[in-house]
């Protein structure tokens, strides 16, 4: 996500109506490098009204309490506790799209939810205005921020160095290479880790499972879901009974993103 507003004019300008940041997103999208953009827009002028309301003064409640306990009393109610206190509810009518540049599919998301503040217990003077708008627009971009970004999911996919099933090849330097693969893939070095994968592969001939399994999850790593798709599903043709076991979840995941990314227009 970019702030428009600071870069060049030309993309300032475009900022200002939706629409041509819509006729010009790719352009631009491909220009700053970004997959999406983030368009912010106050529909109406904030609303501000102030009330007087019966406010629990909780400093009082919790001595009156703690002196009844002590007594062993009982409690008089809430109302005691309770003063005339002035409240301030301002709304901020904001309304955010995110656009994809690529697509041009675009989720958005619409704030007519008012911000309560209210002043000290028994004061009945309206609280600050300004002090009120600027806890709404924090609360905006908080809900901006649960309602537009991206759900991350974070789950393990497990590699494999066995040599079950080979039908060439030098069990062990498969092996070998399987495992320095994935001593890569620990450090982060996911391109270092595909190479030992790639040599497990010819090492056996194209017939290692786990090499397939982790060149798989390598593939959808970098995004190649076609690739991935390819890898996955050889590894699951060649697998030797139960083999898969452990790692059909991650399959059903790797379906189910698949499709969304497709729906989506990816």
């Amino acid at each position: 996500i970019v702030d428009l507003d600071s870069r060049d004019r030309r993309y300032q300008e475009l900022a200002h109506a939706q629409s041509g940041m819509t006729r010009n997103q790719l352009q631009i999208g491909r220009e700053l490098a970004v997959e999406s953009i983030l368009f912010v827009r106050m529909t109406a002028l904030p609303r501000v009204e102030c009330k007087i309301e019966e406010v629990t003064d909780l400093s009082t409640a919790a001595l009156q309490l703690a002196m009844a306990a002590a007594s062993k009393g009982q409690s008089s109610g809430d109302a005691q506790y309770k003063k005339p206190t002035g409240v301030t509810y301002l709304t901020v009518f904001v309304e955010a799209t995110l656009v994809n540049v690529e697509t041009g599919r675009s989720i958005s998301f619409s704030n007519t939810k008012p911000h309560r503040l209210e002043n000290d217990v028994g004061n009945t003077q309206c609280p600050s205005q300004l002090k009120a708008f600027d806890e709404a627009m924090q609360m905006v971009g908080t809900e901006i921020a649960r309602n537009l970004s991206p759900e991350v999911v974070t789950f393990y996919i497990p590699l494999s160095d066995d040599t079950d099933g080979l039908r060439g090849g030098d069990p062990s330097r498969v092996q070998a290479f399987l495992e320095e693969g994935i001593k890569w893939a620990e450090e982060g070095n996911f391109d270092m880790a595909a190479r030992q994968w790639e040599r497990a592969l010819d090492e056996s001939g194209g017939t290692s499972t786990s090499a397939l399994w982790n060149l798989g999850a390598y593939y959808w790593y970098s995004g190649d879901m076609d690739q991935a798709h390819s890898y996955f599903d050889r590894a699951m043709r060649s697998a030797e009974p139960g083999w898969m076991d452990d790692k059909r979840y991650v399959w059903t995941l790797f379906q189910k993103e698949k499709d969304r990314m497709a729906k989506e227009g990816y």
